[in-house]
Protein backbone atom coordinates (compact mmCIF):
# COMPACT_ATOMS: atom_id res chain seq x y z
CA UNK A 1 0.00 0.00 0.00
CA UNK A 2 0.69 3.29 -0.80
CA UNK A 3 2.17 5.72 2.51
CA UNK A 4 -0.05 8.11 0.55
CA UNK A 5 -4.04 7.11 0.77
CA UNK A 6 -7.25 8.94 -1.07
CA UNK A 7 -10.56 8.13 0.16
CA UNK A 8 -12.88 8.29 -3.06
CA UNK A 9 -12.82 11.35 -5.08
CA UNK A 10 -16.19 12.97 -5.35
CA UNK A 11 -16.98 15.42 -8.00
CA UNK A 12 -19.22 19.05 -6.55
CA UNK A 13 -19.35 20.49 -10.13
CA UNK A 14 -19.58 18.13 -13.41
CA UNK A 15 -20.49 20.86 -16.67
CA UNK A 16 -19.38 20.08 -19.59
CA UNK A 17 -21.30 21.30 -22.91
CA UNK A 18 -20.49 21.02 -26.49
CA UNK A 19 -20.45 24.37 -28.82
CA UNK A 20 -22.88 24.48 -31.58
CA UNK A 21 -21.44 25.17 -35.11
CA UNK A 22 -17.84 23.63 -34.59
CA UNK A 23 -16.49 21.83 -37.64
CA UNK A 24 -16.10 18.06 -36.67
CA UNK A 25 -12.98 17.25 -39.02
CA UNK A 26 -11.11 20.40 -37.25
CA UNK A 27 -11.50 18.84 -33.80
CA UNK A 28 -7.77 17.48 -33.48
CA UNK A 29 -6.30 19.01 -30.52
CA UNK A 30 -6.46 18.88 -26.97
CA UNK A 31 -8.37 21.51 -25.32
CA UNK A 32 -6.67 24.37 -23.31
CA UNK A 33 -7.81 23.59 -20.11
CA UNK A 34 -6.92 25.47 -16.40
CA UNK A 35 -6.28 23.42 -13.74
CA UNK A 36 -6.49 25.21 -10.18
CA UNK A 37 -5.65 22.93 -6.95
CA UNK A 38 -5.63 23.62 -3.34
CA UNK A 39 -4.80 21.69 -0.66
CA UNK A 40 -6.04 21.69 2.86
CA UNK A 41 -4.00 20.41 5.86
CA UNK A 42 -5.39 20.68 9.74
CA UNK A 43 -4.16 19.05 12.72
CA UNK A 44 -6.57 16.30 12.98
CA UNK A 45 -5.24 14.73 9.89
CA UNK A 46 -8.02 15.32 8.04
CA UNK A 47 -6.65 16.97 4.83
CA UNK A 48 -8.06 17.30 1.63
CA UNK A 49 -7.95 18.72 -1.91
CA UNK A 50 -9.99 20.24 -4.94
CA UNK A 51 -8.90 20.43 -8.17
CA UNK A 52 -10.87 22.36 -10.93
CA UNK A 53 -10.55 21.38 -14.75
CA UNK A 54 -11.94 24.01 -16.72
CA UNK A 55 -12.08 25.07 -20.51
CA UNK A 56 -14.32 28.47 -21.58
CA UNK A 57 -13.06 28.98 -24.78
CA UNK A 58 -15.99 28.31 -27.54
CA UNK A 59 -13.83 28.11 -30.73
CA UNK A 60 -12.78 24.33 -29.32
CA UNK A 61 -15.89 21.58 -28.94
CA UNK A 62 -16.36 22.07 -24.90
CA UNK A 63 -16.89 24.07 -22.86
CA UNK A 64 -15.61 22.58 -19.10
CA UNK A 65 -16.14 22.96 -15.52
CA UNK A 66 -15.26 19.87 -13.50
CA UNK A 67 -14.19 20.22 -9.66
CA UNK A 68 -13.38 17.24 -7.68
CA UNK A 69 -12.25 16.66 -4.33
CA UNK A 70 -10.87 14.18 -2.00
CA UNK A 71 -9.82 13.80 1.84
CA UNK A 72 -6.25 11.51 1.92
CA UNK A 73 -4.13 10.36 5.07
CA UNK A 74 -0.40 10.36 5.49
CA UNK A 75 1.76 7.46 6.64
CA UNK A 76 4.39 9.79 8.26
CA UNK A 77 7.26 6.90 8.10
CA UNK A 78 5.72 5.22 5.26
CA UNK A 79 6.23 8.73 3.56
CA UNK A 80 9.63 9.45 5.07
CA UNK A 81 10.86 6.07 3.60
CA UNK A 82 9.22 6.83 0.05
CA UNK A 83 10.24 10.55 -0.57
CA UNK A 84 13.08 10.60 1.47
CA UNK A 85 14.43 14.37 1.87
CA UNK A 86 11.72 15.34 -0.56
CA UNK A 87 8.90 14.81 1.95
CA UNK A 88 6.65 17.61 2.54
CA UNK A 89 3.54 19.20 2.38
CA UNK A 90 4.15 20.47 -1.59
CA UNK A 91 5.02 17.36 -2.52
CA UNK A 92 2.56 15.28 -1.15
CA UNK A 93 0.21 18.21 -2.16
CA UNK A 94 1.06 17.70 -5.84
CA UNK A 95 0.87 13.86 -5.88
CA UNK A 96 -2.71 14.17 -4.49
CA UNK A 97 -3.55 17.02 -7.22
CA UNK A 98 -2.13 14.31 -9.86
CA UNK A 99 -3.87 11.95 -9.11
CA UNK A 100 -7.34 14.21 -8.96
CA UNK A 101 -6.24 15.66 -12.37
CA UNK A 102 -5.92 12.20 -13.62
CA UNK A 103 -9.18 11.22 -12.09
CA UNK A 104 -10.89 14.32 -14.00
CA UNK A 105 -9.94 13.58 -17.44
CA UNK A 106 -11.24 10.17 -16.96
CA UNK A 107 -14.68 11.90 -15.87
CA UNK A 108 -14.40 14.10 -19.37
CA UNK A 109 -13.69 11.08 -21.69
CA UNK A 110 -16.57 9.46 -20.04
CA UNK A 111 -18.81 12.02 -20.60
CA UNK A 112 -17.94 13.29 -24.06
CA UNK A 113 -17.54 9.51 -25.44
CA UNK A 114 -21.02 9.73 -26.24
CA UNK A 115 -20.92 13.58 -27.21
CA UNK A 116 -21.23 15.46 -30.20
CA UNK A 117 -17.59 15.76 -30.88
CA UNK A 118 -16.87 12.57 -29.57
CA UNK A 119 -14.18 12.25 -26.44
CA UNK A 120 -12.50 15.83 -25.98
CA UNK A 121 -8.80 15.50 -25.61
CA UNK A 122 -7.64 16.66 -22.59
CA UNK A 123 -3.85 17.20 -22.20
CA UNK A 124 -1.66 14.88 -19.82
CA UNK A 125 -0.27 17.53 -17.63
CA UNK A 126 2.67 18.32 -14.79
CA UNK A 127 1.57 19.80 -11.80
CA UNK A 128 3.87 21.32 -9.61
CA UNK A 129 4.42 22.69 -6.69
CA UNK A 130 4.00 26.14 -7.89
CA UNK A 131 0.87 25.21 -9.49
CA UNK A 132 -1.23 24.51 -6.30
CA UNK A 133 -2.07 26.24 -3.62
CA UNK A 134 -1.38 24.69 0.20
CA UNK A 135 -3.55 26.21 2.88
CA UNK A 136 -2.92 25.19 6.84
CA UNK A 137 -5.78 25.46 9.25
CA UNK A 138 -4.94 28.74 10.81
CA UNK A 139 -2.43 28.87 13.31
CA UNK A 140 -2.12 24.78 13.33
CA UNK A 141 0.46 24.58 10.39
CA UNK A 142 3.41 23.90 12.88
CA UNK A 143 1.18 21.44 14.87
CA UNK A 144 0.74 19.71 11.01
CA UNK A 145 3.90 19.67 10.19
CA UNK A 146 4.67 17.77 13.12
CA UNK A 147 2.23 14.98 13.26
CA UNK A 148 1.46 14.94 9.71
CA UNK A 149 5.42 15.81 8.48
CA UNK A 150 7.28 14.44 11.34
CA UNK A 151 9.16 18.05 11.32
CA UNK A 152 11.30 18.26 14.38
CA UNK A 153 11.10 21.47 16.60
CA UNK A 154 15.06 22.04 15.22
CA UNK A 155 13.24 21.62 11.76
CA UNK A 156 10.88 24.32 12.58
CA UNK A 157 13.54 26.59 14.09
CA UNK A 158 15.16 26.54 10.59
CA UNK A 159 11.60 26.74 8.87
CA UNK A 160 11.33 30.31 10.83
CA UNK A 161 14.40 31.49 10.30
CA UNK A 162 13.53 30.92 6.25
CA UNK A 163 10.17 32.39 6.48
CA UNK A 164 11.65 35.65 8.22
CA UNK A 165 14.22 35.70 5.81
CA UNK A 166 11.82 35.48 2.98
CA UNK A 167 10.03 38.41 4.51
CA UNK A 168 12.79 40.33 5.01
CA UNK A 169 13.95 40.09 1.39
CA UNK A 170 10.14 40.65 0.44
CA UNK A 171 9.69 43.77 2.33
CA UNK A 172 13.25 45.14 1.03
CA UNK A 173 11.43 45.10 -2.71
CA UNK A 174 10.57 48.40 -4.03
CA UNK A 175 6.65 49.07 -3.90
CA UNK A 176 4.96 49.54 -6.76
CA UNK A 177 3.35 53.04 -6.95
CA UNK A 178 0.43 54.02 -8.65
CA UNK A 179 0.06 56.71 -10.98
CA UNK A 180 -1.25 60.03 -9.31
CA UNK A 181 -4.22 61.05 -10.98
CA UNK A 182 -3.98 65.16 -11.86
CA UNK A 183 -6.79 67.50 -11.04
CA UNK A 184 -7.30 70.74 -13.59
CA UNK A 185 -9.22 73.55 -12.18
CA UNK A 186 -11.59 74.32 -14.23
Amino acid sequence: NSPLQLDSIRYSDVVVRAVPGINLNEVTEALPVQVESAIFYNSEAEHYAVVTVSQKDEAFPYLLEVSAFTMFTIDVAGCREAYKQQFNPSVIGVNVARMIYSSVRDMIASITARAPYEVAKIPTLMIEPKDISINFASGEEEAILRTSFGITDEQLVHLRQIKAEQKVAENAKPKKSSPKKSSKAG
